[in-house]
């Protein structure tokens, strides 16, 4: 399970920086909309996850499974929002490092 973690936090970080890079070099728009999107979606289900019960033996993945399966309105929106995020970041990452690397030729 601490792979998993480590997994989301350094893709949360990547995103970040492939963020800023993209204010920076390219697309402002999408870039600040990457740069937004990695910090408040950690910090909105870091919230949410808190709403779970305590003493519960479910997980942080079970437990917003669980809220999506009931439809809860909040849950649906993180992942719907996180969706956006990964969309954004292969955007932006194409437009960065692959089609950067063909005009340097």
């Amino acid at each position: 399970m601490e792979n998993l973690w480590i997994f989301y936090w350094l893709s949360i970080l990547v995103s970040l920086i492939l963020g800023i890079l993209s204010v920076i070099k390219r697309n402002k728009i999408a870039g600040f909309m990457q740069v937004t999107l990695s910090i408040i979606l950690p910090i909105w289900a870091f919230f949410f996850q808190l709403k779970g019960n305590y003493f519960s033996t479910q997980s942080e993945w079970e437990f917003m499974h669980s809220k999506i399966m009931q439809g809860s309105i909040e849950a649906i929106l993180l992942l719907i929002l996180y969706i956006v995020l990964i969309l954004i970041f292969i955007y932006n990452f194409i437009r960065l490092v692959i089609k950067g690397k063909v005009t340097n030729r």
